[in-house]
């Protein structure tokens, strides 16, 4: 399946490729705003006041898509009254643009459809102006389609509209269309190789890549000739990523600083920003490189730190929560391996404290709902207390008078105090069964987010600091042909295949004593060795992926043998030191970092379907455990050359000693 993580930046080349095929959007320009108001207020002629209105509706369709809304119905009644349909097209257009971007895709597609049919009759025209006005607006209807498409992620039929939209460009010379039509057809292929990649096709992959470098170039090429700087700036980028995925990184740097350059000239601080990232990023690969000699090395290494220092400053400036994340993980390992320690430990607090700030919000809001609720019967429970010493005072009181009012009125008085006070009691007695039965409901939810101790260690003293962890053995799991199931499956079926397999990993963590992490996605993380340390981490955490595999295997054949659509599973593991705990007084969930977790999930993407891939560190600690096949040092992303092996089973008292081929 395709995450973000697997390349940070196909998200944004999706969004600018929305932003470039919708020819609605332009730059908000207030003098423009003004004079287009202004004629508005004077003109007479319905015509004029429509065009107006398109183009008002045009300006404010990012910065304020309810003041766009207005303008585009107010020219849709104009049209109809002057019965100009030209301009009623264009409305239906900007209106459809709006809906598109606030993700009422039916909605958009109606206002979309709308607007073809009345470009149909224009392009059917004797008179070459007029129909080649409608065709300009059928290959924009096809391109907003494709748009609508990509964003639902059926990017098999964007690329077919994309297509239909290019092709009417090229007849109609109009080189704006065409070029942006390029760029989206680019994103394809661009996205397609990132898939194959991830299957280790590679052959399929690179040819994947040219063909997005020859629309990339293709658009290009047209920008140069018009001058347009901003588009050349994205292109730059963009073809840059490819370069860099592609492992060409001397391309890579060039095409980012062409990018950046014109970025910095126009002050555009997210063009610059995603620069500085990729420079950086290719920068630290080049520092791992084993080709190179130490001072060349240390050469890329500061280069890196440069530019994700500058990631950093503007980050912080637009807050770009997720950049500044990835920058202080980069500085993190930077550091750490020039044995900075307290820059080291400056960008280790950074990265937890910005990971802390992406948690999931649901965890939050269910662990606040607890604790609400807790204190909530904590406070009843005091208030109640205070009631019951109240009466008891009160009773007294009346005790001590019943003294001057004779034996009779104190022995009725008496009877009423042990009547008040077996009541009372009664009465606590049935509070405290249901402050219990609900502190019990609060610590079970509790326990289902947060580790016992950790729990225990928030509910005590209020906060729970993370902590360090020398042997930790962390394990990811990950669905081979996620995406494609999807397509297959309704959004029921498909989270309810998932509930099925999940559940059942879930089963396996107490077995095996391992402390479930999180879901992210289609992708499941566990480890073992936390939050209490031990010694047999290693084996267990192993022992858990053999029986997932398992698991998996049975799953994948009652599947076929009902003829249904199955996941199967890539597992990998690795140990090493974390750390591990939650951070922050709100918005908090466990979770565990480092550089072991990260090669953890390197070992997961190594890996083959079906297979439980584990490093050589993890090898060395369960090696007289577990018969394993030694595959070699195999390329990780950023992580240079790692020892991997295969986990083919158990060895027991029957099997022979372990054999590493």
């Amino acid at each position: 399946s395709i995450k973000p993580k697997a390349n940070r930046n196909l998200r944004q080349l999706f969004i600018f490729c929305i932003i470039a095929i919708t020819f609605s959007l332009h730059a908000q320009n207030q003098r423009k705003i003004d004079s287009l108001l202004n004629v508005l207020k004077t003109t007479k002629q319905d015509t004029t006041k429509v065009n107006a209105c398109v183009k008002l509706c045009k300006e404010f369709q990012n910065s304020n898509p309810d003041t766009a809304m207005y303008f585009g119905n107010l020219g849709l009644k104009l049209s109809i009254k002057a019965n100009y349909r030209k301009g009623l097209a264009n409305c239906y257009i900007n209106i459809g643009v709006i809906h598109n971007l606030q993700g009422s895709y039916e909605k958009a597609l109606e206002c979309y459809f709308m607007s073809v049919r009345i470009f149909e009759e224009y392009s059917n025209s004797p008179d070459k102006a007029t129909a080649k006005v409608g065709k300009k607006g059928i290959a924009n209807y096809y391109g907003n389609v494709g748009n609508i498409y990509q964003e639902q992620e059926s990017y098999d039929k964007a690329l077919e509209y994309y297509l239909k939209a290019l092709k009417i460009y090229k007849e109609i010379g109009d080189k704006e269309g065409t070029y942006k039509c390029y760029i989206c057809i680019g994103v394809f292929h661009d996205y397609q190789a990132q898939k194959f990649k991830l299957k280790k096709n590679g052959k399929q992959a690179e040819q994947e890549y040219d063909s997005a470098l020859d629309y990339y170039s293709n658009a290009l090429k047209i920008l140069e000739e018009s001058g347009d700087n901003k588009g050349m700036a994205d292109c730059y980028e963009n073809i840059g990523v490819i370069y860099q995925e592609q492992e060409s990184l001397d391309k890579a740097i060039e095409y980012q600083l062409k990018s950046l350059k014109i970025y910095e000239k126009y002050s555009n601080k997210n063009g610059i920003i995603n620069c500085y990232i990729n420079i950086g990023e290719i920068n630290d690969t080049l520092a791992n490189s084993s080709a190179l000699n130490e001072t060349q090395r240390l050469y890329y290494l500061n280069k890196a730190i440069e530019y994700e220092t500058k990631t950093i400053e503007i980050a912080k400036e637009i807050n770009d929560i997720p950049d500044e994340n990835k920058a202080a993980e980069i500085l993190m390992e930077a550091y750490k391996r020039l044995g900075n320690f307290k820059k080291y430990i400056q960008f280790t607090e950074m990265f937890i404290a910005t990971k802390n700030s992406m948690f999931k919000e649901e965890e939050t809001n269910a662990v606040a709902g607890i604790e609400a609720k807790y204190q909530y019967l904590k406070k009843q429970k005091e208030i109640q207390l205070k009631e019951v010493q109240l009466a008891k005072n009160v009773i007294e009181i009346k005790h001590q008078k019943t003294v001057k009012f004779g034996f009779i009125g104190g022995f009725v008085l008496v009877a009423l105090l042990a009547f008040l006070i077996l009541w009372n009691l009664l009465l606590k007695k049935r509070d405290n069964k249901i402050i219990t039965a609900e502190k019990a409901k609060s610590d079970e939810l509790l326990l289902n987010i947060l580790p016992s101790e950790t729990a225990e260690e928030l509910k005590k003293y209020g906060r729970s600091d993370a902590r360090p962890y020398e042997i930790v053995s962390v394990l990811f799991t990950d669905f081979e042909g996620f995406t494609e199931i999807a397509e297959k499956l309704s959004a029921d079926k498909l989270v309810a295949e998932l509930d099925l397999c999940f559940r059942a990993f879930d089963q396996l963590m107490g077995k095996y004593n391992v402390e479930k992490i999180k879901t992210i996605g289609d992708s499941y993380m566990c480890a073992g060795g936390i939050p209490v340390p031990n010694n047999t981490n290693g084996i267990d955490v192993v022992k858990c992926g053999l029986e997932i595999q398992q698991f998996m295997e049975t799953y994948k054949e009652e599947r076929i043998k009902r003829n249904e659509p199955f996941f199967e599973i890539r597992i990998g593991i690795h140990t090493g030191p974390i750390v591990a705990g939650i951070v922050g007084i709100s918005k908090f969930s466990y979770d565990i970092w480092g550089d072991t977790v990260n090669i953890a999930s390197r070992m997961e993407s190594s890996g083959e379907v079906g297979k439980v891939n584990i490093s050589g560190a993890t090898y060395e600690l369960v090696k007289d455990n577990f018969v394993c096949t030694y595959r070699g040092k195999i390329q990780a992303k950023n992580k240079g050359e790692i020892d991997m092996y295969f986990v083919e089973g158990i060895i027991s008292k029957e099997t022979p000693e372990p054999i590493t081929v």
